[in-house]
């Protein structure tokens, strides 16, 4: 999207943008003065939200220019410009079940530099009980998508420290171990949209064996959505509490990376069952004792 530069007046720059978007959009109903009666009066409200903060509001009983009700209800969001909010926001309507009839994103220039994303989504009428889901829905997939964001250049590097780290590993086969470098190289590469990183630390017995105990999380090491400590890359079902034998026989494996499907939805881009790609970390005496989880799509 072209943004307008930042010598224009904010909203003669949501006036501006969501001329130009209008075109593309569904607005029966809607005459020109609504359109720029309602950017005014998303305008104003995101002009209250605080420097750096994200907010969301429903709008259920929405008037047009002249007081006459448009029949809609709609959505509106406040935030510092980054990557996959729209797609984000869409993403929480579509699995609402809500069409969306009209979406605006103006993209607001400041004097100060800063950039600030508004959303303004057409919903058709919505319940009181239904709008409060909608908005807490999409207040979690903002919250989520920053997080990503702001994390994102942190977890590559952390994926590059891995890399770093397993090529070090002497007691691998090297077809193995060079075939997992390549693997997360090419990931590293913008070929994996990181949402998430964790790492995990096992505790073993003199031989070296996974014990069935708590996995230690290493403090400090959570990143993106996976700074939520409550958040599981697997189901309880897959990654309890406890370790069991079997889980830790599988980490015994020989394979230095894991690869799955999460059973965590994510939120961030695509509404879709994040990847999981686990990279195993080992002792001086090349034992499995701990595990560094990347999340993404």
């Amino acid at each position: 999207m072209t943004v307008n530069s930042a010598s224009h007046e904010p909203l003669e720059q949501v006036f501006d943008q969501i001329q130009r978007e209008s075109g593309h959009e569904d607005l029966t109903g809607l005459t020109d003065g609504d359109l720029k009666f309602l950017a005014r009066r998303h305008w104003e409200w995101a002009e209250t939200v605080a420097p750096g903060e994200q907010d969301v509001r429903v709008l259920l009983e929405v008037d047009g220019e002249n007081g006459d009700s448009l029949s809609r209800t709609i959505l509106e969001t406040a935030s510092p410009d980054m990557p996959f909010l729209v797609d984000s926001v869409l993403g929480e309507c579509g699995a609402q079940g809500f069409e969306v009839a009209a979406l605006f994103h103006p993209i607001v220039k400041r004097q100060d530099g800063r950039s600030v994303s508004v959303i303004q989504v057409h919903l058709p009428i919505l319940t009181h009980d239904e709008a409060a889901r909608l908005k807490a829905g999409v207040r979690l997939a903002l919250a989520h998508n920053a997080v990503a964001v702001s994390d994102f250049e942190p977890m590559r590097a952390r994926m590059q420290q891995e890399i770093d780290r397993l090529k070090g590993v002497t007691h691998l086969k090297e077809m193995d171990r060079d075939e997992a470098v390549a693997f997360l190289k090419w990931l590293s590469r913008e070929h994996f949209v990181f949402l998430g990183c964790r790492e995990y630390e096992f505790e073993t017995n003199a031989d070296g064996q996974v014990l069935p105990e708590e996995p230690i999380m290493v403090e400090g090491s959570n990143l993106g959505v996976l700074r939520d400590e409550e958040l599981n890359v697997l189901s309880r079902e897959a990654e309890p509490l406890v370790l069991t034998p079997e889980i830790g026989a599988h980490l015994s494996e020989p394979y230095p990376i894991l690869v799955a499907k999460s059973t965590l939805t994510s939120l961030v881009h695509r509404r879709v069952a994040c990847d999981y790609v686990g990279v195993k970390k080992y002792d001086a005496q090349g034992r499995v004792n701990g595990e560094v989880r990347f999340l993404g799509l």
